[in-house]
């Protein structure tokens, strides 16, 4: 009959323990923490990558605001100087006004001001076309927004562009007109 194998029943020297020790941590150091090491390095790569994005996404959010809205509400009477700067911006961008047909202010649901929706009929090439519209962003004397654009080949001049866009103006809700 065979004898169950006892830790005891060693015999063993300081220095066969010692070797045993130094053979244990290496397997330990290898197999458990070596690849252990390894994730954690890589889990703080992915998190300084998520911390970069995170300063980026902060002040994405803090600059909301002014992210497109460089203008204020206006009251009715100011609402030709936001023409005004409209047609201003446009001939430096080489549009050619046809008409500017401004029609009812109308109230927005649920908000404390009212839009002027404001018709343009307009000429211009492709390019310059395109600067306007970037432009519309900037204005100084108010905040406007695209409704619709309606862009169509010019009858003659094959270079130009044909464009019906109606934008908002808005305006203050207490103003009177």
């Amino acid at each position: 009959m065979m004898k169950p194998f006892n830790i005891r029943d060693l015999k063993l020297d300081k220095k066969q323990i010692s070797i045993f020790a130094v053979i244990f941590i290496a397997l330990g150091y290898m197999f458990i923490y070596l690849p252990l090491a390894s994730k954690i390095s890589l889990k703080k790569k992915e998190w300084q990558a998520i911390e970069k994005d995170l300063v980026v996404a902060r002040g994405l959010i803090f600059k909301k605001d002014s992210l497109g809205r460089k203008g204020h509400l206006l009251s009715r009477p100011e609402v030709s100087l936001a023409i005004d700067e409209i047609t201003k911006i446009g001939r430096k961008q080489n549009i050619n006004f046809v008409s500017i047909s401004p029609r009812e202010i109308e109230p927005v649901a649920g908000a404390s001001h009212r839009r002027l929706p404001v018709e343009l009929d307009l000429e211009a090439e492709y390019r310059d076309l395109g600067s306007f519209l970037a432009a519309l962003k900037d204005l100084r004397e108010s905040f406007v927004t695209v409704r619709s654009l309606k862009i169509s080949r010019h009858e003659s001049v094959y270079s130009l562009l044909r464009s019906k866009i109606t934008i908002d103006i808005y305006v203050r809700g207490d103003d009177g007109g």
